[in-house]
């Protein structure tokens, strides 16, 4: 299962809990292109409130949706010739437990230079 942070509705104002809700849905594997990641590290900037109105700056997260974050995690499924299962990435994984993502929108880490972290 795949839990994630949704947008619950628009906030008014500042952000408050009431705006979101966590949900758990069934993971899928990935059809041609895709891979499905493991999400290990989220990074929380404030660009994400940007991404909560209507009409922000950095694109508009629809209600219902997963909120947007980059983060880390480790391929565990994969149907994209550019990475394979356990390969690290980088992206907007959004804030879950689980990525199922097109290959081609992330970046592969070299963990023999630095951590995922």
């Amino acid at each position: 299962m795949n839990r994630r942070v949704v947008l619950k509705q628009r906030p008014q104002g500042l952000p408050k809990e009431s705006d979101f809700a966590v949900e758990s849905v069934p993971l899928t594997d990935p059809e041609s292109g895709q891979v499905l990641i493991e999400v290990s590290h989220l990074s929380i900037d404030a660009f994400i409130r940007t991404t909560l109105d209507g009409d922000g700056i950095h694109g508009t997260i629809a209600v219902g949706a997963p909120v947007m974050a980059l983060g880390v995690g480790k391929v565990i499924a994969s149907a994209f010739d550019g990475l394979r299962n356990g390969d690290w990435v980088s992206g907007a994984v959004m804030a879950q437990t689980h990525a199922l993502m097109p290959g081609a929108s992330l970046k592969k880490i070299d963990v023999n230079l630095a951590s995922p972290s």
